[in-house]
């Protein structure tokens, strides 16, 4: 399990869900404990499916309960998944924008002429490549 300490300097923190560090690793908080239902395996890879991220770069790690995260912590039911599911989906695809932004920003190109694959956001004309954690 990773601890808060375990988070590099200068990382990209788009939400409070994903940290993406210059490393490249993902890291996850999870509201939710793992239980015996797969929740530390299911929602992290919703969010890394979003983001077209490469999975064996994506980690987690248990979140603790602030201000921002009020009414998210909370496992019971065998809700989890069904109850984060939207939310999630949602901080993963705004996370993969916002490095599509950048990374266009970047080579001034287009953002709609960039892709995204395994954590590597590409300009396919230009050859032009750039990793998450760049």
């Amino acid at each position: 399990m990773l601890l808060a300490s375990d988070i590099i300097e200068d990382s990209f923190v788009p939400n409070i869900w994903i940290t993406v560090q210059p490393d490249d690793q993902i890291i996850i908080t999870s509201g939710k404990s793992e239980m015996g239902q797969g929740v530390w395996t299911s929602l992290p890879m919703i969010i890394a499916e979003e983001m077209d991220a490469d999975w064996s770069k994506v980690k987690i790690q248990q979140g603790i309960a602030t201000k921002e995260t009020a009414g998210r912590y909370g496992t019971g039911g065998s809700r989890s998944v069904r109850g984060s599911w939207a939310i999630l989906r949602r901080a993963g695809a705004t996370a993969r924008e916002m490095l599509l932004t950048a990374a266009a920003r970047k080579w001034n190109v287009e953002k709609s002429e960039c892709t995204v694959e395994n954590s590597i956001v590409s300009h396919p004309e230009t050859s032009k490549r750039m990793t998450f954690g760049e």
